[in-house]
């Protein structure tokens, strides 16, 4: 079974600092430009329903594009996401 993307989540609605965030900012612009439930379509049949549990096809996509975009390790791009506002509204 496939996870809720991070936008689902119920914490949302009580402190979402994406609104706090500069929006014309490029990176959020990007974040809204992609087409991530095209990229969750794609990856999907890829997922499987056995095994151990799954993190988003959202959250992992938008990672591995953080990754590239500012060369960052798998460490560093985890701690720049859970640290860095601009990055979670990336994702958003």
């Amino acid at each position: 079974m496939l996870p809720n993307s991070p936008v689902d989540s119920a914490q949302t609605g009580f402190f979402d600092i994406a609104n706090q965030l500069n929006a014309n900012h490029p990176l959020l612009a990007l974040g809204r430009a992609i087409d991530w439930s095209l990229l969750e379509h794609e990856f999907k049949p890829l997922y499987s329903a056995r095994g151990r549990n799954v993190k988003p096809i959202r959250l992992m996509s938008g990672l591995l594009m953080l990754k590239q975009l500012y060369n960052l390790s798998d460490e560093a791009v985890v701690a720049q996401w859970q640290n860095e506002p601009l990055l979670s509204g990336f994702l958003r």
